[in-house]
């Protein structure tokens, strides 16, 4: 579906969807033009290409899709790939791939392509429609625009991720499950994700804020270095996100690791007790002549020396601190450092 706005004279806006009238609104402009195609087909793709005079190789990218943030100098015009977060997302943590939005930028018209409903258009669009005096600036300020509101909603997001960081963070310190570790790399993938667009975009965006384009206005490389610094700040935030992912991940395996040690001491310390009674009861128990069982003082002796065995091997565990999670060895050697010593192992 082809959109196609323009400000008039008296400061009104004017659309059309018929590809026709592009030619006499190009020769008669006195204002910028934007025309926006949403989901084109080829037929329809083409067609623009040709009104515009584009390079087929930008409309077969168009139409194809699959490219990473890239600017590319044209004879008359720009041609930009610029990746946005979706429009709708059921789960934030669960991103498998980026939007993309293609941008010509010629002298008298900035002209967008995108297969999904992006909000960084229908913002623009938005915008235009409240003060319709923004099409009278040059293109590169419509490009602003459509690049700020792109770049914009990437913050939001990542401060939802922070909080689900945080949240599982939290998780794994209280008790460390399955479902915690498949949660944090389903965070990782999206942020590897984030990473691919996010820091070709800000290259896009550093050059174009370097002034080399004399198709664009020199006024507008400010603002595309405000995009630019939005981008240093995004990829920022994105590296920062994937630290904490990879330490909450050491976290749940060092849990992990702890509580299964926890559960081999204990499992020794029964295996140790029951070893001593093992003894005892294969001893009296041999089928041999002279085991005095037929004795009643040495059934009690052996009856109280399997009671008594446990009940002193745990009282000497506990004094030498076998029964909790830091030994008192472990304790008392680090007592035994000198204060700036401690902790250094």
């Amino acid at each position: 579906m082809l959109l196609a706005v323009r400000c008039q004279p008296d400061g009104g806006l004017e659309e059309t969807t018929d590809l026709a009238s592009l030619g006499p609104w190009l020769a008669g402009a006195q204002s910028s033009l934007w025309v926006d195609v949403g989901n084109p087909g080829v037929e329809e793709m083409e067609e623009v290409g040709r009104s515009f005079g584009f390079h087929p190789l930008t409309v077969e990218d168009c139409l194809h899709g699959g490219q990473r943030p890239k600017l590319e100098d044209y004879d008359g015009y720009l041609f930009l790939v610029l990746h946005c977060l979706p429009q709708r997302l059921e789960d934030p943590c669960v991103l498998e791939e980026l939007d993309e939005i293609y941008v010509y930028v010629t002298p008298q018209a900035i002209v967008t392509v995108h297969r999904q409903d992006a909000e960084g258009v229908s913002k623009l669009r938005e915008r235009l429609g409240k003060d319709p005096t923004c099409l009278r600036h040059p293109p590169g300020f419509l490009l602003h625009l459509l690049a700020d509101n792109v770049v914009d909603r990437f913050f939001p997001y990542l401060d939802l991720l922070e909080e689900e960081i945080d949240d599982l963070e939290s998780r794994v310190l209280m008790s460390a499950s399955p479902a915690v570790l498949r949660r944090l790399f389903t965070l990782k993938r999206t942020l590897i994700h984030l990473r691919k667009s996010v820091s070709p975009l800000r290259e896009v965006f550093n050059g174009l804020s370097r002034r080399d384009y004399p198709l664009l206005d020199p006024k507008t490389a400010l603002y595309f270095r405000d995009v630019y610094d939005h981008l240093v700040r995004t990829s920022e935030i994105v590296d920062t996100c994937r630290d904490l992912v990879a330490t909450t991940v050491e976290a749940y395996l060092s849990a992990t690791s702890n509580r299964m040690n926890d559960v081999m001491r204990q499992l020794t310390i029964i295996a140790t007790i029951f070893l001593p009674l093992s003894f005892i009861t294969g001893f009296f128990g041999m089928n041999f002549e002279h085991i005095p069982w037929n004795n009643p003082v040495v059934f009690l002796v052996a009856a109280a020396a399997i009671l008594a065995v446990p009940i002193v091997m745990l009282r000497w565990f506990k004094r030498r601190g076998w029964l909790t999670r830091d030994p008192i060895f472990l304790a008392k050697a680090e007592e035994a450092k000198r204060p700036g010593q401690r902790g250094s192992v």
